[in-house]
């Protein structure tokens, strides 16, 4: 996900730091062993090149200070290692930050369900109650019509029925 023109996202930013962990580490690992005059494991041997137990004294005749060349690289290397710890921790507050909003979000989603269901429920009861209510009033009003001598009782039964 581009954030804009030449930003990188934060999975891109992540693994650029850890590439670059790596190439210093790498570096700081050629230095060593040159120093020590041991091959270096990573460093393919070239025709023509110096060997390198040569290498420290070839750098030291040329005016180039390997130790501090060494520990530049380890300052490095140790300030990408926490700048990638902080980024890691950064995305974690992040990713929990919006965790959170998240399980807010939906909560406040299911109460405002609950309450359309408890209004839907008491609109449902109101209606029952109201259509109940109307009935007894027709009912009611059979069975003063019965006692009026004005329908017989199987009518007032069979209109009791139809009055539902």
């Amino acid at each position: 996900m581009r954030q804009g023109a030449g930003l990188l996202s934060e999975g891109e930013r992540l693994a650029a730091l850890r590439r670059q962990a790596e190439a210093l580490s790498a570096q700081i690992g050629r230095l060593e062993s040159e120093q020590d005059g041991r091959d270096s494991l990573r460093a393919p041997v070239r025709r023509g090149s110096i060997r390198p137990g040569l290498v420290g004294a070839a750098e030291r005749q040329a005016g180039v200070d390997s130790r501090a060349r060494l520990e530049e690289l380890r300052r490095d290397y140790f300030a990408t290692l926490a700048e990638i710890d902080a980024a890691e921790r950064e995305s974690l507050a992040r990713r929990l930050e919006e965790q959170e909003r998240a399980g807010q979000q939906a909560a406040e989603a299911r109460r405002r369900r609950a309450t359309q269901d408890v209004q839907e429920l008491t609109r449902d009861l109101d209606d029952r109650f109201r259509i109940n209510r109307e009935y007894e009033e027709r009912v009611r009003r059979l069975r003063e019509a019965e006692a009026a001598g004005a329908v017989s009782a199987a009518e007032r039964t069979r209109l009791e029925t139809l009055a539902l």
